[in-house]
């Protein structure tokens, strides 16, 4: 189990920052073997997976919502889309933690005036 947002932004960072090391090609080779959802980041990315594997069943992050409820086969996703998937995770968290704190003080404090 994660405890905090490091381990989540280890992961952001490799995958940001290791460009052009062969993720999606290893990505894309494991799903023309398989019959997939792969997700990616954008329309954009669909056009270009497309030419990869002409018949594969893209969603893009924006369009997701409830696409996968009942779905059975295996999801891969891009790098990108991770990228993504992770920034947003850690920038919530980081958010709710500091909302927590924030209350945590003002409780504290409305206690130590009563």
């Amino acid at each position: 189990m994660i405890k905090n947002t490091y381990t989540l932004n280890v992961l952001a960072d490799y995958f940001a920052y290791r460009r052009r090391v062969g993720h999606t090609t290893a990505m894309m080779e494991g799903a023309k073997k398989t019959d997939c959802v792969i997700l990616v980041q954008n329309e954009n990315d669909i056009k270009h997976f497309k030419k990869l594997k002409p018949d594969g069943d893209f969603r893009t992050l924006t369009s997701l919502n409830d696409k996968l409820r009942g779905e059975i086969k295996p999801v891969v996703i891009d790098n990108s889309a991770m990228c993504d998937i992770l920034s947003y995770a850690v920038s919530r968290i980081d958010f709710l933690e500091s909302q927590v704190a924030e209350l945590t003080e003002a409780k504290k404090s409305r206690n130590s005036t009563n």
